[in-house]
């Protein structure tokens, strides 16, 4: 066990890790869940010293120090990035962050509208029953029916003859 290793993001546990390898400290902060997670998405955050970072082509003039902070992106959909996991060794510090899947995006996107859908029906509903008491109570004029399902409000209001 190395140190300290911080993991989160999509489908992983927010947990502190101490583990050898990638693959382990994936595991063992629960794993990459197939609803949240995107596992073309993985990124280790570690800090490099200068001369590996300029070795691995890093334009290093930017940062002063002798660490440079360099992101690894690590494919688990594809085989060579398994393979990489279960042999790239984890540091003192690394952090390990799995993005969301594009589904949980676009659900919470869907979710929003929702959202919005509701905030114009519910007050449409309720002056349409609020008519139809007045006009019960007051016995004039035709009381007006609402029909919901799902998202979808229908007003009817019965003709009078």
């Amino acid at each position: 066990m190395i140190g300290l290793i911080l993991a989160f993001g999509a489908g992983v546990l927010i947990s502190a890790v101490a583990f050898d390898l990638v693959e382990e400290a994936i595991s063992k902060s629960g794993g990459l869940v197939d609803s949240q997670a995107d596992p073309s998405s993985v990124f280790l955050y570690r800090g490099e010293s200068r001369e590996v970072a300029q070795a691995m082509g890093i334009d290093i003039k930017p940062y002063e120090g002798p660490v440079v902070p360099v992101i690894y992106t690590i494919n688990m959909r594809d085989p060579a990035g398994y393979f990489l996991a279960t042999s790239f060794e984890m540091r003192n510090k690394d952090i390990l962050y799995v993005s969301n899947s594009f589904s949980v995006e676009s659900t919470k996107f869907i979710t929003y509208l929702n959202t919005l859908n509701n905030a114009i029906q519910t007050p449409i509903s309720t002056v349409t029953s609020a008519y139809g008491l007045r006009n019960i109570i007051t016995g004039t004029g035709a009381v007006p029916s609402v029909v919901t399902t799902g998202s979808t409000t229908i007003v009817t209001t019965p003709v009078t003859p």
